[in-house]
């Protein structure tokens, strides 16, 4: 079985299995939209609800998507023939922190004495 994720609108993240082996949007009922994405030599899918502007503005972030979600949403790894990839928290948590560049400042660069 493969992992992928699900975003609830207040930025908590499940992981859930899947039988099926790659991704169809028949599959999943809720969600009516796949926009696929490629970032960083990999490829997402990500399956959201557009047909709902009553739900709630998702407050999750993505490195690769800065359109706004509204209702909770799934996310997968997939390949270039759209099979899925086991995609984990864990995973999810490495490409944020890839992106994220932190710039070292030290005590000097302050000058506090005014």
């Amino acid at each position: 079985m493969k992992t992928y994720l699900e975003f609830s609108v207040l930025g908590e993240i499940t992981e859930l299995k899947t039988k099926y082996k790659f991704i169809d949007i028949n599959n999943f009922n809720f969600y009516n939209t796949l926009e696929k994405i490629s970032y960083n030599n990999n490829n997402y899918g990500l399956l959201i609800n557009t047909n709902n502007n009553s739900f709630e503005k998702n407050i999750s972030v993505l490195p690769f998507y800065n359109k706004d979600i509204f209702g909770s949403f799934l996310l997968f790894k997939i390949d270039n023939d759209d099979n899925i990839i086991s995609f984990k928290e864990k995973n999810f948590l490495n490409l944020l922190n890839k992106n994220n560049t932190f710039e070292d400042y030290s005590s000097d660069d302050f000058d506090l004495s005014e």
